[in-house]
C-alpha cells in the first residue's frame, strides 16, 4: 500500500490469499469505503513494494513474486487512472524490499530485498521517474522483510530489522544525506544538473509556490525563499564539485 497525498486516497495493489491465490487488482480507500479501480496492469504478485512519488503524483511499484522463483524486477506507475510499465534497467529482480519517497532527492528510494532463499541485497537505489540510479552508500547490510520510513524532521530514512538468511534482527539503521545540501540530485557531486534544478527553484523564489519541489531543497539557508543568498552557498559548493571535498 501507499498513500496518494494528491488525491487523498490509500492505494492497495495485489497480494496473496491465505490459500496462496495471487491478486493483481488495484483498490483505493478514501476514508469511507474501498473502491476497485483496476484489474489490469502489473501481473498478479505478492511481496512487491510500493511508494508514492510526491514530485510526480504517481505510486511506484517494484518487483515481487509471481508465485514461483525467480523474483520480478519490473517497475510500474499508477496515476490514479491506469498502470504504466516503465521500460528501464535498474535494481536486480527482488521481493521483500522496501521503498519510501525522499523529498530531498525528489525520488523514491528502494532498499534491499531478496532474490531467492538466503540471497539478499544490501544496495540502495533511487527512482526519479526517468531512471534508476544506485546510491553509493556505506554501512548497509543484506536485508529483506524490513521496515522503512522517512523522518523528515531529521532528514533521514530509518530502517528497522530484517529477516536475514539465518536470523531475524532488531537493529536500527539510518540513511543520512551527506553534508552537501547543494547536491540537489543526490549523486555526490554539485554539477550542472544541480544548477538546472537550482535555477528552476530560483525562478519560483518562494518556497510556498505550489510548483516548488517538495521540501524546497534549494532553500539552502532555510529562510523560505530561493534567492541570491542561496545562490552564494550553491556557487561555493559548485566550485568544489565533490561533496566530500
Amino acid at each position: 500500500m501507499a498513500y496518494d497525498s494528491r488525491r487523498n486516497v490509500t492505494v492497495l495493489f495485489g497480494g496473496s490469499t491465505v490459500e496462496g491465490t495471487l491478486r493483481g487488482d488495484t483498490w483505493e480507500w478514501d476514508g469511507n469505503a474501498w473502491a476497485l479501480r483496476s484489474q489490469s496492469g502489473p501481473s498478479a504478485r505478492t511481496l512487491s513494494t510500493m511508494a508514492f512519488d510526491e514530485a510526480r503524483g504517481v505510486c511506484v511499484l517494484f518487483g515481487g513474486l509471481a508465485g514461483s522463483l525467480p523474483a520480478l524486477g519490473d517497475t510500474w506507475e499508477w496515476d490514479g487512472v491506469a498502470w504504466t510499465q516503465r521500460i528501464v534497467t535498474g535494481p536486480q529482480p527482488r521481493m521483500m524490499s522496501a521503498m519510501v519517497y525522499d523529498e530531498r532527492l525528489q525520488a523514491v528510494v528502494l532498499v534491499g530485498g531478496r532474490l531467492s532463499g538466503g540471497n539478499d541485497y544490501s544496495d540502495t537505489w533511487k527512482w526519479d521517474g526517468i531512471a534508476w540510479t544506485e546510491l553509493n552508500t556505506v554501512g548497509g547490510v543484506k536485508t529483506a522483510y524490513h521496515g522503512l520510513a522517512r523522518d523528515r524532521s531529521r532528514d533521514t530514512t530509518v530502517r528497522f530489522g530484517n529477516q536475514g538468511s539465518s536470523e531475524i534482527t532488531s537493529k536500527t539503521w539510518f540513511l543520512d544525506h551527506p553534508p552537501c545540501p547543494a547536491d540537489l540530485d543526490g549523486d555526490g557531486f554539485v554539477t550542472d544538473a544541480d544548477f538546472v534544478m537550482f535555477v528552476f527553484a530560483y525562478d519560483l523564489l518562494s518556497c510556498e509556490d505550489a510548483a516548488m519541489p517538495a521540501g524546497c531543497p534549494a532553500d539552502l539557508n532555510g529562510d523560505g525563499f530561493v534567492d541570491d543568498a542561496d545562490f552564494q552557498v550553491f556557487l561555493q559548493a559548485y566550485n568544489q564539485l565533490v561533496c566530500d571535498s
